[in-house]
């Protein structure tokens, strides 16, 4: 399966620059010469959000290209969002500034060291985040729903409701988005996105289940 120049089949050194807390692979994994398929960190990815994956991924793929297609005008890593983060200042400061000077204060961050996760798992800081629209979401999430990846991890959709099912969730302390693109029995394309903002943090299992309810009752199944 092809996407533009890169196969899902292509291997990927991980390197240590692309670590990043909170996910599955560890700093004890990035010995030199590791090398994962795209295949295998889109599944880490998608399936258990590993941030280390997902850095990968924007280094291999390039920054431009993903940003490009979200619509923004710049792309932090996961690794930026810990750095900018333990530095409040710095914080107010990419997010007051534009796509320009976002992009110079990415480039000088590069090579500071990766803060304890302790230190940024506080609540959401405005403007240190990505903001992609719902549209934007469905769109993008249809377009990949047929990679099998999808299918090992529906979230709170029904699959039975469903021939195939592409979910996503992602969240922080006061924001938390979940995405599925559907494809119904009758061959109809559907797609839920949902955003929920807090000052606290989100009860993921009652925004969960609403969401089930939700594409439940939008498939025909029970209420």
């Amino acid at each position: 399966a092809e996407r533009g120049e890169i196969s899902l089949s292509d291997l990927v050194e991980v390197l240590p620059a692309d670590f990043a807390p909170l996910g599955v692979l560890g700093e004890e994994f990035l010995h030199p010469g590791v090398k994962l398929s795209v295949y295998n960190l889109l599944e880490l990815m998608i399936v258990h959000s590993d941030n280390t994956a997902t850095d990968a991924l924007i280094r291999v793929l390039g920054r431009e290209r993903i940003a490009d297609a979200l619509g923004t005008d710049d792309l932090p890593t996961t690794r930026d969002f810990f750095t900018l983060k333990a530095d409040p200042p710095l914080a107010e400061r990419y997010g007051a500034a534009d796509g320009e000077g976002r992009r110079k204060i990415l480039a000088d961050i590069a090579d500071r060291p990766l803060p304890a996760a302790a230190q940024v798992t506080g609540p959401h800081d405005a403007g240190v985040e990505w903001y992609v629209t719902a549209e934007t979401l469905c769109a993008l999430a249809n377009e990949v729903r047929d990679i099998d990846v999808f299918a090992i991890n529906p979230g709170p959709v029904e699959t039975g409701n469903w021939q195939t099912v592409a979910y996503k969730g992602g969240s922080e302390t006061g924001v938390l988005n979940l995405t599925a693109a559907l494809a119904g029995k009758d061959g109809r394309a559907h797609c839920v996105s949902v955003t929920v903002n807090d000052e606290a943090a989100i009860d993921l299992n009652e925004v969960s289940g609403l969401f089930a309810r939700l594409t439940a009752q939008l498939a025909g199944g029970d209420e």
